[in-house]
C-alpha cells in the first residue's frame, strides 16, 4: 500500500490524506467532495481522485 498524497496549492508541498491505497484501488476510486485541513498552510483543501499522487516509498515531501 502507498500513501495517498495531494499537493498544497499554497505551498506546493505534498500532504498526506490519511489514506493508504494501491494503484488498482486508485484507478477504481471515486472520491467526491473530499476536503481536509492542510498542515502546511492551515487552510482547507478540496480534492478528488485526480489530485492524488501515490507515495510508494512512504517518505513524503
Amino acid at each position: 500500500m502507498s500513501r495517498a498524497m495531494i499537493r498544497c496549492p499554497e505551498t506546493g508541498r505534498m500532504i498526506y490524506t490519511g489514506m493508504d491505497i494501491d494503484w488498482d484501488g486508485l484507478e477504481a476510486a471515486r472520491f467526491v467532495g473530499e476536503s481536509m485541513p492542510c498542515p502546511r498552510c492551515g487552510t482547507v483543501h478540496a480534492w478528488n481522485e485526480t489530485d492524488i499522487t501515490l507515495d510508494e516509498d512512504g517518505c513524503g515531501d
